[in-house]
């Protein structure tokens, strides 16, 4: 049952998780929204959340609280720390995301056939990425084996990828990746509903890359270059000619991680009683056969307006207006439907036998549109 039909007069909160930069873009459009007025914020440490964002919704000027919309899915693990990604994946390694060894707590407990072996004459560059860490933090980077396996310790997680020996490079000579949006529409008792951005944009590092085991080199993190105080270059897929040929293998394996976590991140039993939307950020590699490779999946990625383009910011908070119609606003009124705007809903419901099918005819489609 929607909050606005228990009664004429009712503020609904939102829990914001800290750090996250993008309520600004929501809160920006939800003020000028008919029928919604912000209130203010409170600290409220209860759940590991600290702040909650209280919205009056039908005119009244008390601070009565009769529900909470969530932006957290019950369990955000399962996609979202790097070891449990490529344990949930595991079928896809080597088609969705790239061979990944996983060791926790100093056991080896996956090893895909060939990782542990160089394909080529040169040394091969390792990451060893420490599974509860984020904003390029606890990341090595080795050229070889044995330089990355020394720093594992026994009472941490991680998982062990090898660099792509064919990494596309922007302009031929710089590295980056590519953050693509998706959101989760949840409600109790039902599986969630996905849907992703048409839109996203590349990370390029501005340092030529060359086959080398400095980090920042290899690393296209923002977080990192901020930290470091290094200069960072964001282009948005807008203005990259050769993305329209890569977003339906995007979206394609953007699908198959949520059909293969959806109902860990969502189960149905009694203890989820959530409702609300989840905002993720899936991170790419592409290849020079335009086949992305999926490296991490960030819960609530940054999306700060400082020292972005403001073409960028606004393209933004377009994203965001339109993410409110969708999956905030039907939430708080049921009477009010869903406005796609510019999201793709995403087929998640599919089945293991047509998934496959559907992967095939993507994959073809695309090498047909690279052959033209």
């Amino acid at each position: 049952q929607d909050i606005s039909s228990r009664t004429k007069k009712s503020y609904f909160r939102f829990y914001i998780p800290e750090g996250t930069s993008y309520v600004d873009y929501i809160r920006r459009y939800l003020i000028k929204r008919p029928g919604f007025k912000y209130v203010g914020k409170e600290s409220h440490a209860k759940n590991g959340f600290v702040e909650v964002d209280y919205y009056d919704i039908n005119g009244n000027n008390r601070k009565t609280d009769y529900g909470r919309l969530a932006n957290r899915m019950f369990d955000k693990s399962q996609l979202c720390q790097k070891h449990r990604l490529a344990l949930n994946l595991k079928e896809e390694q080597g088609d969705v995301i790239p061979p990944t060894a996983v060791i926790r707590r100093g056991v080896w407990k996956q090893v895909p056939k060939g990782l542990l072996n160089s394909e080529t004459k040169t040394e091969t560059i390792y990451f060893l990425k420490d599974s509860h860490r984020d904003n390029g933090k606890g990341i090595r980077v080795g050229m070889g084996l044995p330089s990355v396996v020394r720093h594992i310790q026994r009472n941490r997680t991680y998982v062990l990828q090898r660099h792509l020996h064919n990494t596309m490079l922007w302009d031929g000579q710089f590295k980056f990746d590519l953050r693509m949006f998706s959101i989760a529409v949840f409600r109790p008792g039902e599986r969630p509903s996905f849907f992703l951005y048409p839109h996203g944009y590349c990370r390029v590092n501005p340092i030529p890359w060359k086959h080398s085991a400095k980090k920042s080199l290899q690393i296209t993190n923002v977080s990192f270059f901020k930290r470091k105080n290094l200069s960072y270059v964001l282009v948005p897929t807008q203005q990259w000619d050769r993305f329209p040929k890569i977003r339906e293998r995007i979206e394609r394996a953007i699908t198959q991680a949520y059909i293969k976590t959806q109902d860990k991140m969502h189960p149905k039993h009694r203890e989820n009683n959530r409702r609300g939307y989840m905002l993720f950020g899936f991170d790419f590699l592409i290849d020079n056969e335009e086949k992305p490779w999926l490296l991490e999946v960030n819960a609530s990625p940054g999306c700060s307006r400082n020292r972005r383009p403001s073409h960028m910011v606004q393209t933004l908070q377009t994203m965001f207006d339109e993410l409110a119609e969708l999956a905030i606003v039907p939430l708080l009124d049921s009477s009010i439907p869903p406005a796609l705007g510019s999201w793709i809903p995403l087929k998640t419901n599919i089945k293991s036998s047509e998934k496959k099918v559907a992967g095939k005819v993507i994959d073809a489609l695309c090498e047909h549109a690279r052959s033209l």
